[in-house]
């Protein structure tokens, strides 16, 4: 009988052993698994933004100083309903939330100035922010 209850005990132990590494060779696969897509996730998000910040970018530099139209208040109008459409299509999905609200506030300065309810400096200053935001969404640093 002590021969038969000691073989009982080695198979549950060694049933238990299996199991438990078995279970944890699937959590740590598990992991992995999750690890990898946020990365893939992460670099194609990455490459998106690479793409749609272009066009916004461009938008933003009619705001510039050194820009060939100077800006005025027709001007601003333009450059918020540029940045209306951009926010409102790809470009505003990618995006990260403080971008889209820093360019949201560009727009509606834009739109303010032809109300006499801002100014150029106003608005050259929230462009800056918003700039500084598209960059560190997309992890450049320097010239800012």
């Amino acid at each position: 009988m002590p021969l038969i209850l000691t073989a009982l005990v080695s198979l549950i132990v060694a049933s238990l052993s299996g199991f438990i590494s078995s279970h944890l060779t699937i959590l740590v696969e598990r992991k992995k698994l999750i690890i990898d897509l946020e990365k893939a996730y992460r670099v194609e998000l990455y490459k998106k933004r690479l793409d749609t910040y272009s066009s916004v970018w461009e938008v933003l530099g009619e705001l510039s100083e050194q820009a060939v139209e100077p800006l005025n208040p027709t001007k601003a109008v333009q450059v918020a309903r540029q940045l209306n459409d951009w926010l409102y299509s790809v470009g505003g999905l990618y995006a990260d939330k403080e971008a889209r609200r820093a360019l949201l506030d560009v727009r509606n300065e834009c739109l303010d100035l032809q109300n006499g309810n801002t100014s150029m400096e106003e608005i050259r200053a929230l462009r800056d922010e918003a700039m500084d935001y598209l960059r560190r969404d997309l992890e450049l640093e320097g010239l800012e």
